[in-house]
């Protein structure tokens, strides 16, 4: 099973989990995804890996966040676009997470932690925040799985 779980943004942080058919991890690939073609490259990379699951943070606009973000183009929402399209495409499994999931799923965001240590960075890239947040994404589904609506 091929699951991939997605920090969307500016900066999109793309983890790719393959699993045997026990749940055994296989290997952890993490990618960040930027620039002005970042919608194109995600969608790439989801033909690429034909994930069997895709679990993606959720956006959501609050009222006392409104004004802050007059002007914006909403980017986080292109991605999810590009997530729920290709899902939709090809019959792929799609679960959301709110934001706030990861703080409980089980450790940290300090780049420290040895739980990173798993995952190997496509083009020998650095880590970065939005990886960290899609490993965290994707522990949190581990603990709770199909009770995540």
């Amino acid at each position: 099973m091929i699951i991939v779980t997605i920090d969307p943004g500016d900066h999109i942080g793309v983890l790719t989990i393959e699993q045997d058919k026990s749940g055994n991890e296989l290997a952890l690939v993490g990618r960040t995804i930027e620039g002005d073609n970042r919608n194109y490259r995600l969608w790439q990379h989801l033909c690429a890996v034909r994930p069997d699951l895709i679990v993606y943070e959720r956006f959501a606009l609050r009222a006392n966040a409104a004004r802050k973000l007059v002007g914006n183009t909403f980017i986080t929402c292109e991605v999810i676009g590009v997530v729920k399209l290709f899902s939709q495409m090809y019959e792929v499994d799609l679960k959301e997470l709110l934001p706030s999931c990861k703080e409980y799923c089980g450790f940290s965001s300090n780049p420290k932690d040895p739980k990173y240590q798993d995952i190997y960075m496509y083009d020998n890239e650095k880590i970065t925040e939005h990886v960290r947040d899609t490993y965290r994404l994707y522990s949190y589904y581990k603990l709770f799985g199909d009770k995540v609506k």
